[in-house]
């Protein structure tokens, strides 16, 4: 077995090393004395909230199609096999900032606070609940 020739040491870039790097630094606003220190976090710009009007959705439902009622109902059924079906939700930085103090406040986590929403919003569309009822049955009930 033969050794390996050794490597020539990696020299520093010319233009570089001439270039000193900025050194950070602690000033007395950084410092705390111990059992005074704060979270650092910036205040939150929130405007006030304004009320818009909603047109009526109710015209834009139509019925599904029966192949698209199987699609879904095919798909849905696969996800429900393991009990429970998975999506990301993007949100916006402030709508973040705003779902997980409102978890924190509540002690309830992020996701079941986006589930009570949900089901609430749910609840004011009659119209979703039509459509579920067109879905051939496929699954058994829990």
């Amino acid at each position: 077995m033969s050794a390996m020739p050794a490597r020539p040491p990696v020299q520093p870039h010319p233009e570089s090393a001439d270039v000193p790097k900025p050194l950070g630094s602690l000033s007395a606003s950084l410092l705390a004395r111990k059992g005074d220190a704060r979270p650092a976090m910036r205040p939150l710009a929130l405007g006030t909230a304004t009320v818009v009007p909603v047109e009526d959705d109710a015209a834009l439902v139509t019925s599904v199609t029966l192949a698209t009622a199987r699609r879904i109902a095919r798909e849905s059924a696969t996800r429900t096999r393991t009990g429970k079906a998975a999506f990301t939700l993007r949100l916006d930085s402030d709508r973040h900032v705003r779902l997980r103090l409102a978890s924190a406040m509540t002690r309830h986590s992020s996701q079941h606070l986006v589930t009570l929403a949900l089901d609430a919003f749910l609840q004011n569309l009659p119209e979703v609940d039509a459509l579920v009822a067109q879905l051939p049955v496929t699954r058994a009930p829990k």
